[in-house]
């Protein structure tokens, strides 16, 4: 068995590809205790918040191996807007969010990257990859981590802490 690390993104800012807010990047850095000290891989998804999320962690500029992929997030930002919650793609547009399957797609792929990935990673993304390994969005909290337990097929995630701003 191998055990892998998701954390998840802080609060963030509005719009189409959001950085996290100071609050958010505090949040993140407390959630550095619960992590390995020298990963073998940092896997980012493509969305900036992410990307904040590993240089918040220190990962950024230590010479860790960085892995960037879709599997693990895209450039969109769930949103509430008028009381519906919406998907303001990287374009901009918004959709109702219950019109998005992407979570449910990416599953099949994401399970398969994680069987590949070597115990210790670091993955730096947001609830998105929760959402896509079947937890609702009702219980995938931003500016956490998570410990993603891996054997054979078998994929089972465990929450860890939720970060302090």
């Amino acid at each position: 068995m191998k055990t892998l690390y998701l954390v998840t993104h802080g609060e963030k800012e509005t719009g189409a590809d959001p950085d996290m807010t100071v609050a958010g990047k505090t949040c993140v850095r407390s959630l550095r205790i619960h992590l390995v000290i020298d990963p073998p891989l940092v896997c980012i998804g493509e969305a900036l918040r992410h990307f904040a999320v590993a240089e918040e962690l220190g990962y950024s500029d230590t010479g860790v191996r960085l892995q960037i992929s879709s599997v693990f997030g895209a450039c969109g930002s769930l949103e509430l807007i008028d009381g519906e919650k919406m998907l303001v793609l990287a374009s901009g547009i918004k959709v109702a969010f219950e019109t998005c399957t992407s979570g449910e797609d990416a599953g099949p792929s994401l399970r398969a990257k994680l069987k590949k990935l070597p115990n210790e990673t670091v993955i730096c993304a947001g609830r998105e990859v929760l959402l896509a390994l079947g937890i609702p969005l009702s219980e995938a909290k931003s500016g956490s981590v998570y410990a993603i337990k891996v054997d054979g097929d078998e994929i089972k995630i465990e929450f860890i802490a939720t970060g302090t701003n």
